[in-house]
């Protein structure tokens, strides 16, 4: 056990909080203190990433995981909706639990570098836009997988660059890289920074915390199909509600908890049984 995951187990043992299982920030005694310290989720996000897995954990997540994300990825791609990266992110993460394999979502940013003899310019999606902070994009980690992101190439795009985006990324690449402002911040915000005087790192406009977090989950880089693609945390997120009541995702008329039932529970029980 490493000593970030011994120390952060000590922490939950003096809140009273049963750590043994896959989404225990629902738990009350988590809730309770996450009410007190609105950072409190980050610390379940920096265990699940500093436990240590065993090895038959570690196959079955590398066998399993990457199933699941393609039947769910699968099941968009025939609805085709778009822009639902937080709605299918939170989805995919109570079903992995449900499945016993840790995990968590993120918010934060997202750009894409394309090859150069493309002639296409690097897509942004923004946490800070129009003076706004939302989440400009939103995958799953769920070790070994640094990034899981199902709806890369199920977003508005408007250069035609679905040509040359990948379908979906599920990977266990680790290469971090540093944030420029541009990543996290639109021209438009960062001009009017300029305008009004404002002097430094611009950064801080992104929040309090986010330094802070950037530091402990590193913005991430990776390659894939002659593409780069940044991903950089701003927050940490969870679902409030269990995979039953998840409603805002529909796909082809089945909300979360009937898209793992119907669909995904079943192949995964044969892929099983011919392993």
């Amino acid at each position: 056990m490493s000593l970030k995951a011994t120390d952060l187990e000590n922490t939950f043992r003096q809140f009273n909080i049963n750590h043994k299982k896959p989404g225990f920030y629902d738990s009350q005694e988590f809730l309770f203190q996450e009410q007190r310290d609105h950072t409190f989720l980050e610390k379940y996000a920096e265990y699940v990433n500093a436990k240590d897995y065993s090895t038959n954990y570690l196959e079955c997540a590398n066998f399993e995981i990457p199933f699941i994300a393609q039947l769910l990825h699968q099941e968009l791609i025939k609805d085709g909706r778009l822009g639902a990266c937080v709605d299918v992110s939170m989805v995919l993460s109570r079903i992995l639990e449900r499945e016993g394999f840790w995990n968590y979502t993120t918010k934060g940013s997202l750009t894409i570098t394309f090859p150069k003899n493309s002639g296409l310019e690097k897509k942004y999606f923004w946490t800070v836009d129009n003076a706004e902070h939302s989440a400009g994009h939103s995958w799953v980690v769920a070790p070994p997988f640094t990034v899981i992101d199902l709806t890369l190439k199920q977003q508005p795009y408007m250069q035609n660059e679905q040509k040359l985006i990948s379908d979906y990324i599920c990977s266990t690449q680790k290469t971090e890289t540093s944030i420029d402002e541009l990543d996290v911040i639109s021209p438009s915000i960062l001009l009017d920074a300029e305008l009004q005087g404002f002097k430094g790192n611009k950064l801080k406009f992104v929040g309090t915390n986010f330094l802070n977090i950037s530091e402990r989950f590193p913005a991430l880089q990776i390659e894939k199909e002659n593409n780069f693609y940044k991903y950089v945390t701003v927050a940490i997120s969870a679902s409030e509600d269990p995979l039953e009541t998840i409603t805002t995702l529909k796909l082809s008329n089945r909300i979360g908890i009937e898209v793992y039932n119907d669909l995904i529970l079943p192949e995964l029980l044969k892929l099983r049984a011919n392993k």
